[in-house]
C-alpha cells in the first residue's frame, strides 16, 4: 500500500476521492486529487476544485491539483454533475468538452443502481425517497473524501445553520463574487432538469451547486448564482444533476468553538453580523433565544462597551447572559436599538432609546420612524411609545437630539424640549474645542471655522462604519456626496416620492418629519422653529456640512448655507446598503419606473449600481430617462437586471452619432458597400456610376477610381473575393466591374434585365446574381462566367399596372428563398430553389411603399423600410402566413432602407429626410428611437464598420458621410 500511495507522488496535503481507490466500470474512474482552502470569513476548510474537476483528475493531461478556476467560464473547472444523494458510481462523469455524459441513461428508477447509468423522469431518481443519503460526512451514499461532507441548510433559511450562506453572504452577491473569492467557483451548469439527458451549460453565466439538505417538499436545496445575485436557499428537483463542492466535516464541540470564536472576534471588532442560527449552533444549547430579537443581539454584540464584556472568544455563559438580558428588555420584536443603549454616559444609561423601521413604499429605503434622541423612542420616559411617530409639525416629543456634526453620541446632543419652541441642554456649553471631547458639554465656536473640533474631520460620519457615527449598528446617515439631486443624494431620493415638496409633505410622509430645531453653535441658544438648521447628512461641504432643510414653500437637500458644524440639527438615520442591496434597490426603483411609464431615473442612480456599469455619460441623462420611459414591456425585467441597465447605456452611447468626415462624389450617392478589410467604400453614384473611395482616414477620405456607367447606377456589391463588383444600372441591367486595381476599374460584362435594376444581391456561392428589376419584377442572372452573363428565370411580381415594383432583394441563409421590397405590394416571398422557374411562397402588403428589406440572423423576422410608414417588422416563419410584429414611423414618410447592428438589437434605418434613424428592435411590439444623425442631403442607404463603431451613408447629392459613435 505504501509504495502504491508513494508512487502517485500527490502533494503534502493532498485529499483523494472518497472513490480513489474504487473501481467503477472495471477502471479507476474516480483518481481525482484535491486540496484544502480555508475561508477567511468564516475560518471553514473547503475542497478547491469542484468534485471530478479535470484539474483534479490524476489521468488527465490538464492535471494540476493546485490549480483553481482561471475564468468564471472555465470548462477544466467544472467537474461532475451528480443526481442528489445518489453515489459516485459513474453517472455524474462528464466530458464537457462535447456537453455529454460518459454513460447512457435509463428511465428505470431504483433505489440502489446498479450502474451508471443517468436515470431520467421527473422529481427523484429514486423510487422511495430518502432525505438522509447526503445528510452528514457518515451518510450512506457520501461522494465527498473522508472527513469532508456537503454544506448543509438544515433550516431552509438564511442563517447561521446555511453553511453556503455563511461562506457567501460578505461576498459580491453574484457569480463574479464567487469566482473571485478563495473557492473559485464557475459557472457549471445544469443536467436533466426536464427529464433529459441533456447538459446545459450556463454560458450566461449562472449555476448552482448542491447542499446536503432537502425542503419538506422533497425538493433538495441548493446555492444557486448569476450576473446578478446569489442565493444561499434556491431549491432544485433530486433527479437534476449539478455539481458538488465540499467543506470539512465539524463536530459539535468544534461547531461550537467556531462560533464562539467568531462572537468574541465580533465583539471585538464592533461589527455586528452574529445570526440566531450561529447561536443555535453553539453547544450545550442556549436557552431563551428570541429568534425576533436577532438584531438586538447583533446590536448588544457591536457595542463597545456592554454592560457584559465577551472575551474572545466568547464563552457559553457570557452569550447566555446576554440572551437573558436583552430578553428582560421586553421590547417590540422589530426594534432597533440606540447604537449606544448598551453603553453608559456619565454613568448611567443615557440612549435607552428604541426605534422602528419604516420603509418607502416607491424607493424600497428602509428609515428609523423617529429622530434620533425622539422622547417616544425614551425606553425609560413616561411618554414612551416606540411606534409612535410626530403627530404634527410641532410635535415636541418627536424633536430628539441635535447633533454637531461628525460628534459621537457623548450627550452633548440631549435636549430637554419644554414645549415645541423652547429647549434645554443637558450639560451646558463650553468654548473648549477638542477631537475627542471629554464630558458631555455642547461646544459653543463663533470664529470662521465654525467647528467644535481642533482638526477638521469629513469622515466622521461618511459611512456607516465611521468613527463617529451615531445611528443604530446598521444604519447610518443620508448622503449626498456629489451636493446634487440625484440618485445618490438619499435626502432628495426619499424627498422626491413626498406628495408635496414642503413641510406638509414632510409630515405626511412615512418619516413624519417635524419642523426644523437648531441649537447654534456660535452662541448656544436652542430653538425650535428658527429655520436655520435641518436634518443632517453624512456628507462634508468645505468648513460646514450638508443638510436637507424644509418649509412652508420648499424643501432644500443639498444646503450648505450657515450649516456650521459646530451647530446641533436632527438627526433621521437611514438603513445602511451594501453595494450589492444598493444595486438592487436601484434596479428595482428602474423596473418599477419602467412599468410605471415613470421618468425620474438619474445618473447618479445609474452610477450606484455595483459592480459598476460602464460608459455611462452624464450628457445623455435625458436619453436615458426617454428610454426608461418608453421602453416596450419585455425590454426590462421587473425589478430590472444590471445587464439590462448596462444594455440600455450601451445602447444609448454607442448610437450617438456624430460626423467623422464625407466626400463629395460629385454624382447622387444612392448605395453604398464596404471591402471586406473595411478600407474601401464603393459608392453607387448614380448618373456617376461607380465611384471607389479610401476610407482608412475617416475624417479625409479620398477618391482611388471609379467606374462611369453608361445609365444610372442604385446599387452595388461585391464578390465574396472583392475582385468584382455588381451594379445595378437602371435601364441597363446588371454590369460586373473588374475592381482588382482600384484607381483602374474595368467593365467584365453586362446583362439587360429589360427592366429597370435597383437592387442586386449574390448566391452565397457568387454563382448567381438576384435583381430587383422593377416593374419587371425578380430576374435570377447565372454571373458563373462575368463576361457573359445569363438569365436563368424570373418572377413576374404583378407589373406597372399593378405598382408592384420590385426595388431591393435579399435571401435566406439557405438559399432557397428571395425576400423582395416590392413596393405598393409590400414583402414578397419568392422560391428560388429551382431558379428557372421561381414561385411565389407568400407576402405581407404593408401599408406604405416598400423600398428596402433584410432579416434577422435567424431567418425568422423580416424588416423593411416602407417609406411612409417607416420600419415594419414581419414574422416570416410560415411564408404563407406572415404576421406583422410591430412597426416603428420616423415620421418623415421616407424610410428607404434598413441595415441590423451585428447582434441584432438595433436597426439602422436610412430615411430620406432625417438621415440616420437608430432604433432598438429588441421588443418588435415596443420599437424605441434611440438617435439620429441628419444628414445634409438624402440618406438612401447605410452600412457599417465592422466593429459597428462607424456608419457610413449613401447621401445623394453629398456624396458619402461618415458617422461615429460615441463609446
Amino acid at each position: 500500500m505504501i509504495t502504491e500511495v508513494n508512487s502517485l507522488n500527490l502533494p503534502k496535503h493532498a485529499i483523494l476521492d472518497r472513490s480513489f481507490f474504487k473501481k467503477t466500470n472495471g477502471v479507476f474512474e474516480h483518481r481525482f486529487v484535491y486540496l484544502p482552502v480555508e475561508s477567511n470569513t468564516t475560518g471553514r476548510t473547503w475542497l478547491n476544485n469542484n468534485l471530478g474537476a479535470e484539474y483534479a483528475n490524476v489521468d488527465s493531461s490538464d492535471y494540476n491539483p493546485s490549480k483553481q478556476a482561471t475564468a468564471i467560464k472555465d470548462l477544466l473547472a467544472n467537474g461532475s454533475l451528480f443526481q442528489w444523494g445518489r453515489k459516485a458510481d459513474g453517472h455524474e462523469l462528464i466530458e464537457w468538452s462535447d456537453l455529454s455524459g460518459i454513460y447512457a441513461t435509463t428511465t428505470t428508477k431504483s433505489d440502489n443502481p446498479d450502474d451508471s447509468l443517468l436515470i431520467t423522469g421527473s422529481d427523484d431518481w429514486r423510487v422511495n425517497r430518502d432525505d438522509t443519503l447526503w445528510a452528514s460526512e457518515s451518510s450512506p451514499n457520501s461522494v465527498c473524501p473522508v472527513g469532508y461532507r456537503l454544506p448543509l441548510n438544515p433550516n431552509g433559511a438564511n442563517d447561521g445553520a446555511n453553511e453556503w450562506y455563511q461562506e457567501t453572504k460578505d461576498l459580491t452577491q453574484n457569480i463574479g463574487g464567487l469566482f473571485h473569492s478563495f473557492l473559485k467557483v464557475s459557472t457549471t451548469g445544469i443536467r436533466n432538469i426536464n427529464g433529459n439527458a441533456s447538459i446545459k451549460w450556463s454560458d450566461g453565466g449562472s449555476s448552482n451547486y448542491w447542499s446536503g439538505s432537502v425542503r419538506s417538499d422533497g425538493k433538495a436545496l441548493s446555492m444557486g448564482s448569476n450576473w446578478g445575485c446569489l442565493v444561499a436557499s434556491d431549491s432544485t428537483v433530486k433527479i437534476a444533476a449539478l455539481p458538488v463542492r465540499c467543506i470539512k466535516d465539524q463536530t459539535p464541540a468544534e461547531r461550537s468553538a467556531t462560533i464562539l470564536a467568531e462572537i468574541g472576534d465580533e465583539h471585538s471588532n464592533h461589527k455586528s453580523i452574529i445570526t440566531i442560527g450561529q447561536l443555535k449552533a453553539i453547544t450545550p444549547a442556549l436557552e431563551n433565544i428570541n429568534i425576533n430579537y436577532q438584531d438586538i443581539y447583533r446590536s448588544y454584540i457591536a457595542s463597545a462597551d456592554t454592560t457584559f464584556s465577551f472575551s474572545s472568544p466568547a464563552t457559553r455563559d457570557e452569550v447566555q447572559s446576554m440572551i437573558d438580558e436583552v430578553n428582560a428588555l421586553n421590547l417590540p420584536t422589530n426594534a432597533i436599538l440606540d447604537r449606544s443603549f448598551f453603553k453608559k454616559t456619565n454613568n448611567r444609561f443615557e440612549h435607552r432609546f428604541v426605534y422602528l423601521p419604516v420603509t418607502n413604499p416607491k424607493t424600497g429605503r428602509i428609515w428609523l420612524n423617529n429622530n434620533l434622541g425622539a422622547e417616544y423612542a425614551k425606553k425609560n420616559s413616561s411618554n414612551y411609545n416606540p411606534s409612535q411617530q410626530a403627530t404634527a409639525s410641532n410635535d415636541h416629543l418627536a424633536y430628539g437630539s441635535l447633533f454637531q456634526w461628525g460628534r459621537k453620541a457623548d450627550s452633548h446632543e440631549l435636549i430637554i424640549w419644554s414645549n415645541d419652541i423652547y429647549g434645554t441642554g443637558e450639560y451646558g456649553t463650553t468654548t473648549f474645542k477638542a477631537n475627542e471631547p471629554s464630558n458631555s458639554r455642547y461646544i459653543i465656536e463663533a470664529n470662521a471655522q465654525h467647528d467644535w473640533r481642533v482638526n477638521r474631520d469629513d469622515t466622521l460620519w461618511a459611512s456607516e462604519s465611521s468613527a463617529n457615527n451615531v445611528c443604530p449598528v446598521g444604519y447610518r446617515l443620508p448622503l449626498n456626496p456629489n451636493e446634487a439631486n440625484d440618485g445618490e443624494n438619499e435626502w432628495y431620493q426619499e424627498t422626491n416620492t413626498w406628495s408635496t415638496k414642503n413641510m406638509v409633505g414632510a409630515l405626511t410622509s412615512n418619516l413624519k418629519l417635524v419642523r426644523i430645531g437648531i441649537h447654534d453653535g456660535t452662541n448656544g441658544t436652542i430653538s425650535g422653529s428658527s429655520g436655520l438648521g435641518g436634518y443632517w447628512t453624512g456628507s462634508a461641504y468645505g468648513v460646514n456640512a450638508h443638510t436637507m432643510d424644509f418649509n412652508s414653500n420648499r424643501v432644500r437637500t443639498n444646503n450648505v448655507i450657515f450649516n456650521y458644524r459646530a451647530d446641533g440639527n436632527y438627526v433621521r438615520c437611514i438603513k445602511d446598503q451594501t453595494p450589492a442591496e444598493r444595486s438592487d434597490s436601484i434596479l428595482k426603483e428602474i423596473g418599477n419606473e419602467h412599468r410605471n411609464h415613470k421618468s425620474v431615473i438619474t445618473i447618479g442612480q445609474l452610477r450606484a449600481i455595483t459592480p459598476a456599469l460602464n460608459n455611462i455619460n452624464s450628457n445623455y441623462e435625458n436619453i436615458y430617462r426617454t428610454y426608461i420611459a418608453n421602453a416596450g414591456s419585455n425590454f426590462f425585467s421587473s425589478p430590472a437586471t444590471r445587464d439590462e441597465v448596462q444594455r440600455m447605456i450601451n445602447i444609448v452611447n454607442d448610437n450617438r452619432r456624430y460626423k467623422l468626415g464625407s466626400y463629395d462624389t460629385a454624382g447622387n450617392a444612392r448605395g453604398v458597400t464596404l471591402s471586406n478589410d473595411g478600407t474601401k467604400a464603393y459608392i453607387a453614384d448614380y448618373t456617376n456610376g461607380l465611384v471607389i473611395v479610401d476610407i482608412r482616414n475617416p475624417a479625409h477620405p479620398t477618391k482611388l477610381g471609379s467606374y462611369d456607367t453608361t445609365g444610372v447606377t442604385w446599387g452595388v456589391t461585391l464578390s465574396n473575393d472583392g475582385t468584382k463588383a455588381y451594379i445595378v444600372d437602371g435601364m441597363n441591367g446588371l454590369v460586373i466591374v473588374d475592381i482588382t486595381d482600384p484607381a483602374h476599374p474595368t467593365k467584365l460584362g453586362s446583362y439587360n434585365t429589360v427592366g429597370y435594376s435597383l437592387g442586386v444581391t449574390l448566391s452565397s456561392d457568387g454563382t448567381k446574381a438576384y435583381v430587383a428589376d422593377s416593374g419587371n419584377g425578380l430576374v435570377i442572372v447565372d454571373i458563373s462566367d462575368p463576361v457573359h452573363p445569363t438569365k436563368l428565370g424570373s418572377y413576374n411580381l404583378g407589373g406597372v399596372n399593378e405598382l408592384a415594383y420590385a426595388y431591393n432583394v435579399t435571401l435566406s441563409s439557405d438559399g432557397t428563398k428571395a425576400y423582395v421590397a416590392a413596393s405598393k405590394h409590400g414583402l414578397v416571398i419568392v422560391d428560388i430553389s429551382y431558379p428557372v422557374h421561381p414561385t411565389k411562397l407568400g407576402s405581407y402588403n404593408t401599408v406604405g411603399y416598400s423600398f428596402g428589406v433584410t432579416l434577422s440572423s435567424d431567418g425568422t423576422k423580416a424588416y423593411i423600410a416602407d417609406g411612409k410608414d417607416g420600419l415594419v417588422i414581419v414574422d416570416i416563419r410560415d411564408p404563407a402566413h406572415l404576421i406583422k410584429l410591430g412597426t416603428y414611423n420616423t415620421a418623415s414618410n421616407n424610410t428607404v432602407n434598413v441595415t441590423l447592428s451585428s447582434d441584432g438589437t438595433k436597426a439602422y434605418l436610412a430615411d430620406w429626410d432625417y438621415g440616420l434613424v437608430i432604433v432598438d428592435i429588441r421588443d418588435p411590439a415596443h420599437i424605441i428611437k434611440l438617435n439620429s444623425y441628419d444628414t445634409a442631403g438624402y440618406a438612401l442607404d447605410v452600412t457599417f464598420s465592422s466593429d459597428g463603431t462607424k456608419a457610413y451613408i449613401a447621401d445623394g447629392l453629398y456624396g458619402l458621410v461618415i458617422t461615429g459613435g460615441v463609446k
